[in-house]
């Protein structure tokens, strides 16, 4: 694959902590600039794809952002609201604002570009660990729960 620009041609990677500034530019001054543009930007590509991390999920892009951060607001609101008329929809409302709020800043602990780096490894191990301990507890404990009540009716 060859990526040299030649004459005015140039190729822009820029690699960022936040998705929304990542981005590959491309400037081609020839009869087919938009077909060999694309084919250039599609090698990058292909070349990156092999050192993708998965962290895409925790940086979804600014519109899903903006609009899970107003979901999450929306549940603060619902919680403060309706705190005196029963108290179960406070205690859900609020648990989706604490979900919601913890998804869209993990995106500080594992950001969109990352390098393997001593640092970075360490950070992952601990956020893995965090996150299987947290689904598995969530798992046995429903399970727990939904055994438990089969058992005691019976």
């Amino acid at each position: 694959m060859r990526l040299t620009p030649l004459g005015s041609d140039s190729l822009k990677i820029q690699f960022d902590l936040d998705r929304e500034y990542t981005i590959i530019e491309v400037t081609r001054q020839s009869k087919n600039s938009r077909s060999e543009a694309k084919k250039t930007v599609n090698d990058v590509l292909h070349v990156l794809e092999d050192f993708n991390n998965g962290n895409w999920f925790l940086n979804p892009p600014l519109p899903i952002g903006n609009l899970f951060g107003l979901l999450s607001y929306g549940a603060l609101g619902l919680a403060i609201a309706s705190i005196r008329v029963w108290p179960a929809i406070p205690a859900g409302a609020f648990s989706i604002f604490i979900g919601m709020q913890l998804y869209l800043y993990s995106c500080k602990i594992k950001p969109y570009t990352q390098f393997h780096t001593r640092r970075n490894e360490r950070v992952a191990k601990w956020f893995n660990w965090f996150v299987f301990a947290f689904l598995e507890f969530l798992l046995f404990s429903v399970a727990a729960a939904a055994i438990l009540s089969k058992l005691s009716s019976k």
